[in-house]
């Protein structure tokens, strides 16, 4: 049976009392909630799985190699027909540092935090599998959030600014012993970006609700369909511009990390500014009120165990989730770790990685082969 403080939810949304919003999809309020997606797809794309993991690693491996007392990046100069006491990535190996003396080679020296020491590649990825374990606690404990009162559109003004910001911060990250202090910004925007996606995805349902169209099951799902597949095609439209941005300054800067700062500036700007500019033309749309001693944590912890309960009797929709999962969280860090390995071990710069990111495809395919 369906626990009783879910009921409200289901119930039609003109008996949620008088601060419900139920007025009529405009067009304003469907082009602000596409506008979204285009401002925060930017960082899915430029961000995350482009320069924050490229900009964090290199910040950790120059403080690694610091910790080795070679804290001058001299690059091996190929003319002067030896190398000497200068470091090279190699392709497939990595980079090196080859003494003038009869010394040993040195490769890839690991960074040191406390007593403990990691690889910076390895310190990128812990960071990045930490943030999607904090985004998951958070998703499991304040998703129902987004299901009553007024919170939805306040807690995704409160995460797209954190969010934004925290990209930005990282024009600040120079000198390489801040290579932590990015790893704690790359884990905060990633946080705050999966919830803006929580916040953000809740407003479907309630704008197809209130679509003049969707007047029945069927037509209810195909405006579903319709619109989400619109909000993808515009993340990606937003992701593709400004990865086309990125790609002139990095390489008009010569794949300089210099470039890769700017880029990542923008990014938080243009997250920020659009997304800030979106959510204000997005009504309330206030969920049913929140029941009385019942917290937000306590309802979210409910709703999972009510989820969890009816597994059985939705069971395609159940193995669905979990097949979902299991493609989305193996997506992410394919395209995180081939960024590393562009990086690490085809020693491309950022220029290059650049060049990788772009989908025009994708964006292409979204408006041409809408599902429905």
């Amino acid at each position: 049976m369906e626990d009783a403080e879910h009921t409200a939810l289901r119930q039609p949304i003109e008996s949620w009392g008088d601060k419900a919003t139920n007025q009529p999809l405009s067009r304003k309020e469907k082009q602000s909630w596409l506008l979204y997606d285009f401002a925060q797809s930017v960082y899915s794309l430029v961000g995350i799985s482009g320069f924050i993991p490229v900009l964090t690693t290199a910040l950790a491996d120059e403080q690694a190699w610091r910790n080795v007392g070679l804290s001058t990046p001299e690059t091996c100069d190929a003319s002067k027909g030896i190398l000497y006491d200068c470091r090279k990535c190699i392709e497939g190996e990595g980079t090196k540092f080859f003494p003038s003396a009869n010394a040993s080679i040195i490769t890839d020296p690991p960074v040191s935090i406390g007593s403990l020491s990691i690889d910076p590649v390895a310190f990128t990825t812990a960071c990045i599998s930490f943030s999607v374990l904090a985004q998951a606690v958070l998703f499991l404990t304040t998703s129902a959030a987004a299901d009553y009162g007024t919170l939805r559109k306040r807690l995704l003004l409160v995460v797209t600014v954190i969010g934004a910001a925290s990209t930005m911060a990282f024009v600040l990250m120079i000198d390489p012993s801040a290579w932590w202090l990015a790893g704690i910004l790359l884990i905060i925007s990633n946080v705050c970006f999966g919830a803006s996606q929580v916040y953000y995805n809740a407003f479907l349902p309630l704008l197809v609700d209130a679509d003049s169209r969707a007047n029945s099951p069927d037509k209810r799902d195909a405006v579903a369909n319709e619109l989400s597949n619109q909000g993808y095609a515009m993340g990606y439209l937003g992701g593709v511009i400004l990865i086309f941005v990125a790609l002139g300054i990095t390489v008009g800067m010569g794949g300089s990390l210099a470039s890769v700062r700017v880029s990542l500036v923008l990014t938080g700007i243009w997250w920020l500014g659009l997304g800030g500019l979106a959510i204000s033309g997005l009504k309330a749309r206030p969920g049913p009120p929140r029941p009385e001693g019942k917290s937000i944590v306590s309802l979210s912890s409910a709703a999972l165990g009510t989820a969890w309960r009816q597994r059985k009797e939705y069971s395609e929709a159940f193995s669905f989730l979990l097949v979902y999962f299991v493609f989305s969280d193996g997506y992410s860090t394919i395209s995180v770790v081939g960024v590393l390995f562009a990086q690490q071990e085809l020693c491309m710069n950022s220029g290059e990685i650049a060049a990788l990111l772009v989908e025009v495809s994708a964006h292409a395919g979204m408006w041409r082969f809408p599902f429905r």
